[in-house]
């Protein structure tokens, strides 16, 4: 089978929808036609974004091969649309233009140093004894030293900058005014501190799995229509035959 020829007659094809019709509608071996589908879906997946290739189950329901690739495809894509919506919100709460150039696997690591970045602001880099675990057994008192007051409020106010406004709001994660937070019972205020180190830590873990999520789906549509570990048997003439028919349905 010549896939070189096949791939790019695939790629320069200027009736896609078309020529895949006429494909499923052919007496060409399932195989070959789940082969033809997968160098299709290379070139032309935005059609099935557009168009619903469920309906070529009639014409396949002798091809199962082919036909659950396109399950398996449509499933990865509908993972892909869940996972987007939020990655999309992220951008909005996160504008950084070098960190949106980046490939996606330099945006996890972008976000994994923003994450130690942040739990260093809370001593988290010393341990699992966080700042506003070590303030818990002052809890009691109602009025605390200047110095724990302004190392929370100097810690809350570096989370602030960090993250900007934003990713606060748009996460429905509490701000307080340095005035409110002053006005605050001691103990009120380590339960604030505390609050706001929970709720960005899980939410920048939450973003960061569904880059995760999406890098790792991605690698399985790659994986699912990839085709260079495929063994093609050059002696089966009739698998030859059909790459001509193929290519010439193509031409």
């Amino acid at each position: 089978m010549n896939l070189n020829l096949l791939e790019e007659n695939i790629k320069n094809i200027k009736n896609p929808l078309l020529t895949l019709y006429i494909i499923f509608n052919s007496n060409i071996i399932d195989y070959n036609k789940s082969i033809f589908l997968k160098l299709f879906i290379k070139y032309h997946i935005h059609l099935m974004l557009i168009y619903n290739f469920y309906l070529f189950q009639e014409l396949l329901i002798n091809d199962p091969t082919t036909y659950n690739l396109i399950i398996d495809i449509y499933n990865i894509i509908n993972k892909q649309y869940n996972i987007l919506s939020n990655l999309y919100k992220f951008k909005k709460i996160y504008p950084n233009k070098l960190f949106w150039m980046k490939n996606i696997n330099d945006q996890i690591n972008h976000l994994n140093i923003l994450l130690h970045k942040f739990m260093t602001l809370f001593d988290g880099s010393k341990g699992l004894l966080f700042f506003h675990h070590k303030l818990k057994g002052l809890e009691k008192l109602t009025v605390g030293n200047s110095y724990h007051i302004e190392e929370m409020m100097s810690r809350l106010r570096e989370v602030y900058l960090l993250f900007k406004h934003s990713f606060f709001t748009e996460n429905n994660i509490l701000l307080l005014s340095s005035h409110d937070f002053l006005n605050l019972k001691f103990d009120n205020m380590i339960k604030y501190t505390e609050y706001i180190f929970n709720k960005i830590h899980s939410t920048l873990s939450k973003y960061i799995l569904f880059f995760k999520l999406y890098e790792i789906n991605r690698q399985q549509l790659i994986n699912l229509i990839s085709i260079n570990d495929i063994e093609i048997n050059i002696d089966d003439v009739n698998s030859d035959i059909e790459t001509d028919d193929l290519i010439f349905i193509l031409k």
